[in-house]
């Protein structure tokens, strides 16, 4: 199954693609930002399935971090 991660918790703007039967990162995209996470994430996203050889249609799970940042409060 292949699971694509989220963290927008910090100043890093972050997504991979993970493939969990293989045990091991197929691609990633991570930007610094500071601020401005929500005008850049899809990119990223997109970046990170490119980079990995995936696409929406093949994820089995999709996981986001909560921790604090502009998109929890």
């Amino acid at each position: 199954m292949k699971l694509l991660a989220i963290d927008c918790a910090a100043n890093l703007c972050a997504a991979c693609v993970y493939d969990a039967a293989a045990g091991k990162e197929l691609g990633r995209s991570v930007v610094d930002l500071g601020k401005g996470h929500a005008e850049h994430l899809m990119a990223v996203i997109e970046e990170a399935l490119t980079t990995g050889g995936a696409d929406y249609a093949g994820l089995g799970a999709i996981a986001v971090s909560t921790g604090p940042g502009s998109f929890t409060g």
